[in-house]
């Protein structure tokens, strides 16, 4: 599953609905839900302590919550993998912690390889398991543990 970095603005799009997209994959040609993808849904709003606002419209949710739902619709997806693209973008310091500390704590315990773009080192290196640095085309993967020993990030930086 993937969440974009654009920020969703639909009014009068009911939070549980923009999670429910996630389940359009398994719905029947109408896009009607079952009782397991609105089970799907409760849950994956629960996951990220988004439940209370399912009947809320996405439009009038600040950008921590609203980025929460977006990564609720690609956990109803329910995929091994959930990508996403700078997912802290446009949050401030308290929500940016807040996201990767949730999806640092999703992916223990839902199992799923959770990957995301990042520009924000300090974050990178104290939420993420492993880094892929990518410079000039060549990639290296490693513990950000091993790429501060190996002085890796300030070589990229020349610092």
């Amino acid at each position: 599953s993937f969440v974009a970095t654009e920020i969703i603005r639909i009014n009068g799009l009911k939070v549980s609905d923009v999670v429910g997209f996630g389940r359009s994959p398994y719905t029947d040609w109408f896009g009607r839900m079952s009782h397991q993808d609105k089970q799907m849904v409760r849950e994956s709003l629960e996951a990220v302590k988004m439940d209370s606002f399912a009947d809320k419209t996405i439009d009038t949710l600040s950008d921590g919550e609203r980025q929460r739902v977006m990564i609720a619709r690609a956990l109803a997806q329910n995929t091994p993998v959930v990508l996403l693209d700078e997912p802290t973008a446009f949050l401030d310091i308290p929500n940016k912690y807040k996201i990767v500390s949730l999806l640092q704590q999703l992916s223990k315990e839902l199992n799923r390889s959770i990957l995301y773009s990042t520009h924000d080192l300090d974050v990178a290196e104290r939420y993420c398991d492993k880094l892929l640095i990518i410079d000039n085309g060549h990639f290296s993967i490693d513990t950000p543990s091993a790429f501060k020993q190996q002085g890796t990030i300030e070589k990229l930086f020349h610092i």
